[in-house]
């Protein structure tokens, strides 16, 4: 049988930098995102101009919680993540790729998977 051999660590060794590092993703222009949310109900662009914001308005606290969990999970997949606020019933969702220093096509299409009513 062939057992496993031991590799020596080596000191020297850097891992590869992620493409995400190397190329981060691009900012929206504000008219992209502001045509970009004709199309997403509920979402409207923060007044810095820097992040998608969205209200969730939920009859209890336990459906806000659900939706926060199921938001970071959407984010969490695609390698993204969203600044949420929970209080009470109502859960605020804001999306916004820091890297970019601003909006991205990646925060879009996070946002058009929520843009459900709710």
């Amino acid at each position: 049988m062939n057992e496993p051999t031991e590799r020596p660590i080596d000191p020297t060794y850097e891992p590869p930098i992620p493409a995400s590092e190397l190329f981060p993703p691009a900012r929206l222009k504000a008219e992209r995102v502001q045509l970009a949310l004709v199309q997403l109900p509920g979402w409207a662009l923060s007044p810095d101009g820097l992040a998608l914001v969205r209200i969730f308005a939920l009859d209890t606290r336990e459906a806000a919680l659900a939706l926060a969990c199921l938001i970071s999970e959407i984010c969490r997949a695609r390698g993204h993540e969203a600044a949420l606020l929970l209080e009470g019933a109502r859960l605020t969702a804001t999306l916004s790729s820091p890297a970019a220093g601003g909006v991205t096509e990646a925060d879009l299409e996070i946002a058009r998977q929520l843009a459900f009513q709710g």
